[in-house]
């Protein structure tokens, strides 16, 4: 399942390759959530903790799950508007005149709805101080996907994940175990960073991240952007180098396929061929009965999902 959202940093392009080498684990984590690709594209834990320090992202994450349907029923009718945009941009509060057909709600709701106008609307989908209005002379508005997006199947998704608005150091502190499985896609170190992140990291903040991690008693998974500095930081751990400037650091050594694989074979290291299914997140088990679900894709028909499987060595249930 693909993300609702664009956003800086994205890991659309990365997100196979990062699922394919997650280890065994009962409990998931991402402290740097963002739009969330990997906890979207991955099979679903039994614990699993989505984070970002951002209020407003993490306010929209939690509307989709609660209140998907007050959501869709604010947006349904949301004109493509410049002018709207701007207002939303610049926070000049909720507006009185509402246009026709969209109801007049007040708090979480509301904001959720407005941010992810704005995430849709905006150049490249930054959303700050200095945000641009987005229009392509030959392209639909990037909010048109709203009316396309399986905002039902995203909010059965998100049931059971705990969506949380932490600074990474306690949230770690907290569900860290030897059985957690840890994403981490934090700000890069880039010389401009503050043109890029409504949250760029400060100083210190690289440092602080891996003391932290240097003292995990679970397994970590971390993106960053190619750096001389990030990869003498990290010296101690696995690196690896995914070229197109990305490297991804852990502190085990990736196993091909050790969690998770999807359908499309990518050159990227540790991968080959096509991708195999899950294996047990509880035992490691590869001797597993898939179940499967029919379900119904817009303008593509009937077709079947995975969506779970029994392990046979251990009799674990995975949903």
């Amino acid at each position: 399942m693909d993300s609702f959202i664009k956003w800086m940093g994205g890991k659309s392009q990365l997100r196979d390759y990062i699922i394919s080498i997650i280890p065994a684990h009962r409990t998931y984590v991402e402290p740097f959530g963002g739009a969330g690709w990997v906890l979207m594209g991955k099979p679903i834990s039994p614990v699993e903790v989505f984070n970002d320090i951002n209020a407003e992202l993490i306010n929209l994450w939690t509307v989709i799950r609660d209140h998907s349907g007050a959501f869709i029923q604010w947006l349904d009718k949301h004109p493509v508007s410049e002018q709207l945009f701007y207002d939303y941009a610049r926070g000049m509060g909720y507006t009185r005149e509402v246009p026709e057909g969209i109801p007049n709600l007040q708090g979480p709701i509301e904001r959720a709805a407005k941010y992810y106008f704005l995430i849709k609307m905006a150049f490249n989908g930054i959303v700050r101080e200095g945000a641009s209005f987005s229009a392509r002379p030959n392209d639909r508005p990037p909010f048109m996907k709203f009316y396309a997006t399986e905002w039902a199947r995203i909010a059965e998704r998100l049931k059971g994940v705990a969506i949380l608005a932490r600074d990474f150091e306690p949230l770690l502190g907290a569900y860290d175990s030897p059985r957690t499985a840890i994403y981490l896609d934090p700000p890069y170190l880039l010389p401009n960073g503050d043109d890029y992140y409504e949250y760029p990291f400060k100083d210190g903040d690289h440092d602080r991240l891996r003391d932290a991690l240097g003292n995990v008693q679970g397994k970590f998974i971390l993106s960053y952007g190619k750096d001389r500095t990030i990869e003498d930081l990290y010296g101690d751990f696995e690196i690896i180098d995914l070229g197109e400037g990305e490297i991804i650091i852990t502190n085990f050594k990736p196993v091909k396929g050790a969690f998770y694989r999807g359908s499309r074979p990518r050159e990227y290291p540790g991968r080959d061929g096509n991708w195999d299914s899950p294996n047990c997140p509880y035992c490691g088990s590869r001797d597993v009965k898939y179940s499967w679900e029919r379900v119904t894709i817009p303008n593509k028909g009937r077709s079947w999902i995975q969506c779970g499987f029994k392990c046979n060595t251990c009799l674990g249930v995975y949903r």
